[in-house]
């Protein structure tokens, strides 16, 4: 990439950029670099979204992880029945969830998923939904 800007200059640009000091273009190579790494932190959603995976499920990710996050909340068991689906579709987990510190659901508001850790869901806020004990997990 840096060779086809370099020949995508002029004869003059190129006569600047090497008249440049080497501190300088040490520091301009770098913070392209670092330009191109930070292009790698983007979230793309998997397409298509798998067929078993409800439409209201919300995908979150990261660099080498994604999953669509649907939590439901049940007022009768005071929890909220969440599955979690991978970008293939299938189901990781499957199970009621409490939040953290407290005996009750996580109300709608508070369903800003973040992480999943193979146990509990972070969510915004440094709030998290830990599994009621029969939480049955996929994996």
């Amino acid at each position: 990439m840096l060779l086809g800007i370099a020949l995508s200059l002029t004869k003059v640009q190129r006569y600047k950029v090497l008249a440049m000091p080497k501190s300088t273009l040490i520091v301009l190579v770098s913070l392209t670099l670092l330009g191109i790494d930070a292009c790698d932190l983007r979230r793309p959603e998997p397409k298509p979204r798998p067929a078993n995976v409800p439409l209201e499920a919300t995908w979150q990710s990261g660099k080498e992880w994604g999953y669509f996050f649907y939590c439901t909340t049940d007022a009768s068991s005071k929890s909220n029945h969440c599955r979690l689906y991978n970008f293939r579709g299938r189901l990781v987990t499957d199970g009621q969830f409490i939040l953290r510190g407290s005996n009750r659901a996580a109300f709608s508001e508070e369903l800003q998923y973040e992480f999943y850790d193979h146990k509990s869901i972070f969510l915004a806020d440094h709030k998290f939904l830990d599994p009621v004990v029969s939480s049955e997990s996929l994996r």
